[in-house]
């Protein structure tokens, strides 16, 4: 007995509403790969020593423009493209339309998390690049907004398997059309591959960046210390008045959740042989470890002494002595 490619080779019409959401799908999926290709086009040309970045209204630092174009090219797009185009060859193939309510269920689904991860990426919050491996953190929306990606292809996968059990019911002994069988079972086979990742985003990630569960490799730290356990727009960590005036004028502000803030997304900043001048607390923490990362990548380090702040007055002086010991990449001042 031979399969067939389709149900009805004379065709099938798919309904209007339907062919919206096949259409939206990838209308929006290049939609992004556009601005993938314009933030691809900065990476080319950082390469050649040209800075692009500094061009774009929204684009702080040449790591976000990179989070981004990964995030879109290779999530997004992909994950747009499919549940539209797997909509279309599943109904082709079995010559029925797919439930409609989980197909715009499994769009806007798709839209919301879209929306939600493009917040928190161009507005700095996610330079965490497109596989946001731990320790880099990003803001909970950008979790939740990949998390729900993946839940509109898993609806979209249902959608599949509704209509291949009416396909079924209305077509006992008949062997699945090969269109629609190769469909089907490429999206459960993502739904398998799938689980994974949404595992340790929704029960590892988000919860840790919620603040609701520490990262295990700080596990120890935030046991003696559960005040850096705070949300990080805790007035705990709020600017100065002075600073947040800067910040406001568009000076970039490079946030961490290490001790060190020398970090990629600095260096795209400041170039990676800056000269820089630190100020801060702790002197025995913060100051004391930016200083030493910075210097050991090659830049230039002068240390304000007089406005640091040390956990006590003997820890204060004992690190300004230890930075001291770099001279003359290090010079305490």
């Amino acid at each position: 007995m031979s399969t067939p490619i389709v149900s009805d080779a004379a065709g099938f019409k798919l309904e209007r509403t339907d062919l919206n959401a096949v259409r939206a799908n990838l209308y929006f999926g290049f939609a992004v790969l556009a601005v993938g290709v314009l933030l691809g086009l900065d990476q080319a040309y950082n390469y050649a020593g040209v800075d692009l970045v500094r061009h774009y209204p929204v684009i702080n630092s040449y790591y976000q423009g990179l989070t981004i174009h990964g995030v879109f090219n290779a999530l997004v797009l992909t994950t747009a493209f499919a549940n539209g185009f797997i909509v279309l060859t599943t109904a082709r193939g079995l010559g029925r339309r797919l439930p409609g309510a989980l197909v715009h269920a499994a769009l806007w689904t798709m839209l919301a998390g879209a929306v939600l991860a493009a917040w928190a990426m161009f507005t700095g919050r996610a330079t965490v690049l497109y596989t946001f491996y731990p320790p880099l953190q990003a803001h909970w929306s950008f979790y939740l907004g990949l998390a729900l990606v993946v839940i509109s292809t898993w609806i979209t996968s249902a959608a599949q398997l509704v209509a291949l059990r009416g396909w079924r019911r209305d077509n006992p002994g008949r062997r699945v059309p090969l269109l629609a069988f190769m469909s089907i079972a490429t999206y459960v086979m993502w739904d398998i591959a799938s689980v994974g990742i949404a595992i340790e985003v929704v029960a590892l990630l988000l919860p840790w960046s919620l603040g609701i569960v520490p990262g295990t490799e700080w596990a120890a730290y935030y046991a003696e210390y559960p005040f850096a356990q705070v949300p990080d727009d805790d007035p705990l960590y709020a600017l100065v008045p002075e600073l947040t005036e800067l910040a406001d004028r568009g000076v970039p502000v490079v946030s961490e959740p290490t001790f060190g803030k020398w970090s990629h997304a600095l260096a795209a900043i400041v170039g990676e042989t800056p000269q820089l001048t630190l100020a801060g607390v702790a002197t025995d923490c913060c100051v004391l470890t930016t200083a030493l990362a910075a210097a050991d990548a090659g830049a230039t380090v002068r240390v304000a002494s007089e406005l640091c702040a040390g956990s006590s007055l003997d820890n204060h002086a004992r690190a300004l002595a230890a930075m001291a010991l770099y001279a003359p990449q290090i010079t305490v001042l």
